[in-house]
């Protein structure tokens, strides 16, 4: 964040469950296994077996992360996921935004492991991703 805008009030999201976001992971589900059952027709046998399990995997992680709720915030233009009760700081990598989705990628800071945060428009206060829009255009 630009230092003109690093003393300005802090932020606090609470990210909610997401029904879009739920809406999307049972479409992409049920596109994932009619295009399964597509390649079991077709006489694609071995991935019709093969597949379905790296899928399952995938789609149960992609569940984990649209049920989780959780809390964004930017204390002294630093941010944090509160992650099992704890403020983890963040570094913001890189982010999107559309009407009615925010994609936050975020590098926890002393370590290695990227975290990727979907959040749309139904989990939280529509002021509060106003908010979150404009600081990010001020982070740019």
């Amino acid at each position: 964040m630009s230092e003109r805008f690093s003393n300005s009030p802090t932020l606090r999201l609470r990210i909610a469950r997401s029904c879009i976001a739920q809406a999307l992971l049972a479409g992409l589900s049920v596109a994932v296994f009619c295009a399964l059952a597509q390649l079991v027709a077709a006489g694609h046998f071995a991935l019709g077996i093969v597949l379905p399990l790296p899928v399952l995997l995938r789609l149960w992680g992609l569940y984990e992360a649209t049920g989780r709720q959780f809390t964004l915030s930017l204390r002294s233009g630093q941010w944090f996921v509160q992650r099992a009760g704890s403020d983890v700081p963040v570094s913001l990598e890189r982010y999107s935004t559309l009407p009615w989705v925010i994609c936050l990628v975020l590098r926890v800071v002393p370590g290695r492991q990227r975290l990727t945060l979907w959040v749309f428009s139904d989990a939280a206060d529509r002021e509060a991703l106003r908010r979150l829009r404009v600081r990010l255009a001020l982070s740019a």
